[in-house]
């Protein structure tokens, strides 16, 4: 994960966001956001999936700026497939090449689930 001094300060005026944890639920919520950012330029924007190319298309889509705690200036940085997890990558390849991914998001929140309630 993209790891910083300070907090991730979105580059676009929708919302901040925060990719600074390298969790699994972490890269969940980053990839679910990141479609939902992507759909919302192809629904409202009238964008096309295939205008993203592939999942490292919508990683760039979206640019994030942190603050330098030493020198206080920001900085840019573009989102990597190491951000989201393989299974991110995998889920917003399939999104770019038109496909559904509920099915994709759903199972993945499954596991999450399942580890989050496995005993010991």
């Amino acid at each position: 994960m993209i790891e910083g001094p300070k907090q991730y300060l979105s580059s676009r005026p929708d919302g901040p966001y925060a990719f600074c944890a390298a969790s699994e639920l972490d890269a969940y919520n980053a990839t679910e956001w990141l479609f939902e950012y992507a759909k919302d330029a192809v629904e409202t924007h009238g964008a096309s999936w295939h205008d993203f190319g592939d999942a490292q298309g919508i990683l760039s889509s979206y640019v994030i700026k942190h603050e330098d705690d030493e020198t206080g200036e920001i900085q840019e940085q573009e989102l990597q497939a190491a951000d989201i997890t393989l299974r991110g990558v995998a889920i917003l390849n399939a999104a770019a090449n038109g496909h559904e991914v509920e099915e994709l998001f759903a199972a993945w929140r499954s596991d999450l689930y399942d580890e989050a309630n496995a005993p010991g």
